[in-house]
């Protein structure tokens, strides 16, 4: 969520603000810039990249991204297949 108003932003006053940058550490891109409320973990103002190449993923570079085997070691997913699954249903309805 970003501020859309003076009275929004000015309730981030002497808050810790920071600029970051969001990377594709595969591809070596960076693809988004924000303005970031630490204080309060929001995000007050970001850009994509839109100059970058866009550049497909191959599967080597998916596996230098480190994605692959994040949650091998989580206790909870027992079913990997069905985990994706429930994850993909979240995110679509979630999108509509």
């Amino acid at each position: 969520m970003s501020v859309g108003n003076f009275e929004e932003l000015k309730a981030h006053i002497g808050h810790k603000i920071v600029c970051v940058h969001y990377h594709n550490p595969a591809l070596s891109t960076c693809e988004n810039v924000a303005i970031e409320c630490e204080t309060c973990n929001e995000v007050l103002m970001d850009f994509d990249n839109l100059h970058q190449d866009k550049q497909k993923m191959t599967g080597k570079d998916l596996l230098k991204s480190g994605i692959v085997g994040l949650m091998k070691d989580r206790k909870d997913i027992t079913d990997s297949v069905a985990y994706a699954k429930d994850l993909g249903d979240k995110v679509f309805d979630d999108a509509t």
